[in-house]
């Protein structure tokens, strides 16, 4: 679902109908008035622009995508920002491992692609996102649970939903951070826009400067080149395994695992070569 993404829906737009074919993928168009929207291949549903509403997007989508299933056997969800990628020393691709997967729903391990202005320079347009941007940082709110194979029904933001918590060989690389000029673009955007829910402290109503403090200082982390995103990496491990056990142990609050916990991720971890190339 987007809203003038100029730069974030042609990279959306090339890697998902690489996957399954353009007139397999959907785009709920919430009022563009730039035209990002209006050559594409793939199916675009126009929707009236109103105030961002996390709720009611949560609930519209989770209606749409659950009807979906009355004619595909899986259906994925993504921010325009979101790249679901499977682990590929174990499938060919996204929609290999869609053809494999049998659970109801598999839950993402979630990583935020993070730009090192002191390593990496400015983006090439000709060169994979990830060739590029070789860091990310574990983030719990990116681990969602975005392939069904059953109706669902999200929580705002998608970070949770009706369904249980399982996780696989399967890594949502989210690109909000992934370069600083993008980002500050897109918060000019997000801080003009009309709100019906959220607090004015939002990260997307921050000033540029705040923002860019945030994305300088975590880009100074330590870094650790030796992670290998397989499945007894204990970098990635101990962190989903936390979620599990949280899941499990607090079912009154299994949909705010990610909210104001005492974890901390004070390291960036170097993108694996088998990934380099996906996008």
């Amino acid at each position: 679902m987007v809203y003038n993404e100029p730069v974030m829906l042609p990279i959306w737009a090339r890697y998902y109908s690489k996957n399954f074919g353009a007139a397999a993928c959907y785009v709920v168009d919430h009022g563009s008035s730039d035209n990002s929207t209006a050559n594409l291949d793939l199916n675009v549903l126009r929707i009236p622009r109103s105030p961002m509403n996390d709720t009611k997007r949560a609930e519209f989508l989770s209606s749409f995508c659950s009807s979906l299933l009355e004619w595909y056997d899986s259906v994925i969800y993504t921010d325009v920002d979101e790249f679901l990628i499977p682990d590929p020393a174990g499938y060919a691709s996204l929609n290999d491992y869609c053809d494999k997967v049998t659970r109801p729903v598999t839950t993402a391990i979630g990583l935020d692609v993070q730009h090192v202005p002191d390593l990496e320079g400015p983006l090439a347009a000709q060169i994979p996102v990830l060739r590029q941007r070789r860091w990310v940082r574990f983030s719990l709110a990116m681990c969602k649970p975005l392939l069904t194979r059953v109706p669902i029904k999200w929580t705002p933001g998608f970070h949770s939903s009706d369904q249980p918590t399982v996780f696989d060989r399967l890594f949502l690389f989210h690109l909000h951070n992934f370069d600083l000029d993008t980002v500050l673009q897109r918060l000019s955007k997000t801080r003009a826009m009309e709100w019906d829910d959220g607090t004015p402290e939002s990260h997307q109503r921050w000033s540029d400067q705040k923002y860019r403090d945030m994305i300088l200082a975590i880009s100074r982390l330590p870094k650790v080149v030796d992670a290998t995103f397989e499945s007894d990496d204990p970098h990635i491990t101990r962190l989903t395994e936390w979620i599990s056990r949280f899941v499990r142990e607090n079912p009154d609050k299994r949909h705010l695992f990610y909210y104001k916990n005492s974890l901390e991720f004070n390291e960036l971890l170097r993108v694996p070569e088998r990934f380099l190339d996906l996008f």
